[in-house]
């Protein structure tokens, strides 16, 4: 399975992935899904801590 970042957002994240044959020759599945976080008191959105960010960014594509 390949997993990356597409966006990194203040409250958000898209990430993509590719699920795939031990070759990566043959792909099953792939798509991509967004997260929000969420505060558990408010229920609004709430920034990710920098914590977060620097590892979500760690496994960003290259800009296009």
């Amino acid at each position: 399975m390949h997993l990356w970042t597409h966006k990194v957002g203040t409250t958000s994240v898209t990430a993509g992935f590719r699920v795939c044959s031990a070759d990566g020759a043959t792909t099953y599945a792939h798509g991509t899904r967004t997260a929000v976080r969420v505060d558990d008191t408010t229920l609004r959105p709430t920034p990710w801590s920098a914590e977060v960010r620097a590892l979500a960014e760690s496994i960003a594509l290259p800009p296009a």
